[in-house]
């Protein structure tokens, strides 16, 4: 019968990366990281979650906190590797070797099934994904077979050369030939041109909120600008533009410290406030926009915290 466990280390609750998930968001991450761990086993035992939403991941870890938290946090402290989209279950492989090896197996035991009974050829034919594998395989042992021959025929050729009618470098210890000092790469090789940022294409380095805030400084910007889109959602949906300034004070509370890291603040607080991550306002069946608990205390918090400064002013 097919193995379906899963490997937990007895480290894992006490370690940082788990502590930290569970002080950053609360006692039932350190739940949802099994879950996930658990159903990974199960659906993608190598570990990838390429194709998977921050959404899907979380319906995956039965987690029932806020939207996107889980995975941002996850990922914030290496749990995950990768971006929306292409995530990987960090050091898979180590930590699930049998795991990561599944498919591999599946595919070689149904080969030698089919091979026991029709021969090579068919097997072959009806199982080639492992077909390809087995043929990659066959062709890197020719390669290495073919480097290793020709590494003893130029170590042969080296020896015998009298020393004084050669300036040529002594041979490498490498099992494969050394190349000529021409096709030697030096220490700082440039990037190639397919390497280089296309026109009109500038990457994006990810910056932690504290520095996307003083790029924004020294560019004499405003972390949102008044022409952000975020603002006509608002607009449209109702949300007055006071909740707006309370939701920025929530987020840039919670990440200026942080240590987190993003390509585009901007774009991830216009997340926050469209899922209404903090929950501070919400929509009665009839009226507008009204604040909740949290909202009500936020905005009682910013308005002593201005009469204070008023206060020290006068």
């Amino acid at each position: 019968m097919m193995s379906t466990d899963a490997r937990l280390s007895v480290g894992l609750p006490g370690h940082p990366k788990t502590k930290k998930l569970i002080r950053r968001l609360d006692a039932s991450a350190g739940w949802s990281l099994v879950c996930l761990i658990l159903w990974a086993r199960a659906n993608r035992p190598d570990g990838d979650l390429a194709g998977m939403s921050a959404e899907d991941i979380e319906l995956a870890a039965d987690w029932t906190g806020e939207n996107d938290a889980f995975v941002r946090e996850l990922a914030s402290v290496g749990f995950l590797d990768g971006e929306e989209g292409a995530y990987k279950l960090h050091d898979w492989a180590d930590h699930q070797p049998w795991s990561a090896g599944s498919d591999l197996r599946s595919l070689k035991a149904k080969w030698n099934a089919v091979k026991r009974h029709h021969g090579e050829s068919e097997a072959d034919r009806q199982v080639p994904e492992y077909a390809r594998i087995r043929a990659a395989n066959s062709e890197s042992d020719a390669t290495s077979k073919k480097s290793d021959a020709a590494s003893n025929a130029d170590s042969t050729d080296t020896a015998m050369r009298p020393a004084a009618s050669s300036n040529a470098p002594s041979p490498s210890p490498s099992p494969s030939p050394s190349p000529s000092p021409k096709a030697e790469k030096p220490p700082h090789t440039p990037p190639a041109a397919a390497e280089v940022a296309k026109p009109g294409r500038k990457k994006r380095e990810k910056v932690t909120f504290a520095g996307f805030i003083d790029a924004c400084q020294a560019a004499g910007e405003s972390a949102i600008p008044k022409t952000d889109p975020i603002f006509t959602f608002a607009k449209d949906t109702g949300i007055p533009k006071d909740y707006l300034h309370l939701a920025w004070r929530e987020f840039a509370g919670r990440h200026k410290d942080s240590g987190r890291m993003q390509k585009d603040w901007r774009a991830h607080f216009r997340d926050a406030v469209r899922r209404n991550w903090f929950k501070l306002w919400w929509f009665p069946d009839a009226g507008s926009c009204e604040l909740t608990t949290a909202g009500v205390q936020l905005a009682r918090e910013r308005d002593a915290e201005l009469a204070r400064e008023q206060e020290q002013a006068a």
